[in-house]
């Protein structure tokens, strides 16, 4: 978790620069014309406390900002013991600690972090939403093999990162048994160019496919996975491509995985490729994915759009992986 502590305040910086916590917590010092540009991006929960002490015109402004910015859980340094007459406002802008006149270095203990984190977790449900349930490591400092402008970077034998999705039909079986070849080779062709559809939007190609499903490939460009909401419209928009443009006499159900990995990218020749991370998407999708669902890793969590993470569920592990499962509507 990053620590940042904003002030304009001399003895406030260097009380700041004498803080003494674990290496779990990153304290990052700035003057507060920095602000919003520090804090324009956070990925990760962060905790800001700002010394509101030379702050007399913009101070509303300031704390409005930092209580609507999402990622983010704010204190209060009031250093120079500036008179407010209700303090209790602060709170009810969001903020979740204040400190005043005491040595600002004998105040930000690893202890009192400890206990707003514990608080967070306990009473605010936009951190419980958001973070309860995502491991706490640190996958931003992984080695992420980046193709920098997307699929036109990538070269067939060398190594990147994707996210790899597996899809496949359910009751393959029943299906083979039960349709002609030839009337089951159109179906599955229309199956095919609905799971393109979504795919295109999003950066996905299709990598390696049976007819019943496959592998999808979106290269992953180090911030965000957009992938996930592909598989949030393969699976919403499903009823509607069963009644208007499913050749299958019935509604259809398949099973979705998306993990992120690093492989080596071949445009041919694909089965003889070994790796680690195509065999995790593939028993994922094969052995432990429920029809007709979709999960993902929890380093695909990590990586999801901060509107979707709070549609999914943990169901425990597989494979060194805590895996989530995508909340399906109730009709």
């Amino acid at each position: 978790m990053d620590l940042y502590i904003f002030s304009d305040n001399n003895e406030t910086i260097q009380s700041a620069s004498k803080i003494k916590i674990s290496k779990k917590y990153e304290i990052k010092i700035h003057e507060i014309k920095e602000l919003r540009k520090s804090l324009r991006i956070t990925p990760e929960p962060s905790i800001v406390y700002i010394d509101i002490s030379d702050l007399d015109v913009d101070r509303k402004k300031t704390i409005n900002y930092l209580s609507k910015k999402d990622n983010l859980f704010f204190g209060i340094i009031d250093y120079k013991g500036i008179n407010i007459s209700e303090i209790s406002e602060l709170y009810f802008s969001g903020a979740v600690d204040y400190i005043d006149k005491p040595l600002l270095n004998n105040i930000i203990t690893e202890n009192r972090l400890k206990r707003i984190t514990e608080y967070l977790a306990k009473y605010r449900v936009d951190y419980i939403q958001e973070y309860s349930q995502i491991p706490a490591v640190n996958y931003n400092k992984k080695n992420y093999i980046i193709a920098e402008s997307g699929w036109n970077s990538i070269i067939s034998g060398n190594d990147y990162t994707f996210v790899i999705m597996y899809i496949e039909l359910d009751g393959i079986e029943d299906m083979k048994k039960n349709y002609g070849k030839k009337n089951l080779q159109i179906a599955l062709s229309t199956f095919r160019k609905y799971i393109e559809k979504n795919l295109e939007p999003f950066g996905g190609k299709i990598w390696m496919w049976s007819g019943f499903g496959g592998l999808i490939l979106f290269p992953f460009n180090g911030k965000e996975c957009q992938s996930i909401i592909s598989g949030f419209r393969i699976i919403l928009f499903k009823h509607i491509y069963d009644v208007e443009d499913s050749l299958f006499p019935h509604f259809i159900s398949f099973r979705i995985a998306q993990h992120l990995g690093t492989i080596t990218y071949k445009k041919n020749n694909t089965g003889n490729i070994i790796s680690e991370n195509l065999n995790s998407i593939f028993h994922l999708g094969m052995i432990f994915a429920k029809f007709g669902n979709f999960y993902i890793t929890e380093e695909m969590l990590h990586f999801s759009p901060k509107s979707l993470k709070t549609f999914f569920n943990s169901v425990g592990k597989f494979e060194n992986h805590s895996i989530f499962r995508m909340k399906l509507p109730v009709y």
